[in-house]
């Protein structure tokens, strides 16, 4: 779960069934704009770039998962 979403650019990560991860926040281009990371499951950071579109892709051990963002 990301959270708020559209969000003014703090973003909250809550993954169930992930303890450690790596979070890459990216354009749509695919051009990374930062790198995170989930810990214990969690999350907090503040999104970097202007206001739009990102891919938020999180991937631990076993899996990656993509979510849509919207900055406004």
């Amino acid at each position: 779960t990301i959270f708020p979403n559209p969000t003014n650019g703090l973003v909250n990560m809550s993954i169930e069934g992930v303890e450690d991860a790596s979070v890459k926040v990216l354009t749509p281009s695919g051009a990374l704009v930062q790198e995170e990371v989930l810990s214990n499951g969690t999350a907090q950071f503040e999104v970097d770039g202007n206001s739009g579109l990102y891919l938020i892709e999180v991937t631990s051990a076993n899996k990656t998962a993509m979510f849509k963002l919207i900055k406004e």
